[in-house]
């Protein structure tokens, strides 16, 4: 299974393709699960993130300039304000900030932890795996074209 997971030793969050839940030819829907432990609690969060295939390989390139050039941020970023943003600080630390719902609303998770620069790399590698499904998308049709209006 496709999947990209960022951790530490209190917080994970974790994406992975959801088969047959197609946004269209240009994203793809992704189950999030959010799992953060502190003081002995734990809070989870899980629910399906529509990502457009420019968002991601946006966050592809945002992630090797980070890498190369050791500052910056990449963004991953939902339509309805989900976002997952990585930032390098001094010293390659890397600032992981997790917004998942809807700021004051019942259910919205807000959530930052820190990872080290040696994470980038396979990172990238796992954010990549999703990116060729952009093929295997592109070979399909589309709703509007099963129905015959061109979009």
């Amino acid at each position: 299974m496709k999947q990209l997971a960022i951790h530490n030793g209190d917080a994970t969050i974790s994406f992975a393709l959801c088969y047959g839940n197609e946004l269209d030819l240009n994203g793809l829907d992704y189950l999030a699960k959010i799992k953060y432990e502190f003081y002995g609690r734990t809070i989870y969060a899980e629910h399906i993130w529509g990502l457009h295939l420019g968002e991601i390989a946006s966050f592809i390139e945002g992630m090797k300039c980070m890498h190369r050039d050791l500052k910056g941020q990449a963004k991953l970023s939902t339509y309805e304000g989900d976002t997952l943003l990585l930032t390098m600080e001094e010293c390659g630390h890397i600032m992981v900030d997790v917004k998942d719902g809807i700021e004051g609303y019942n259910g919205f998770l807000h959530i930052s932890f820190e990872i080290d620069q040696s994470y980038l790399p396979e990172l990238i590698t796992q954010t990549e795996s999703f990116y060729p499904i952009k093929e295997e998308a592109a070979k399909k049709k589309s709703f509007f074209q099963r129905l015959g209006i061109s979009k």
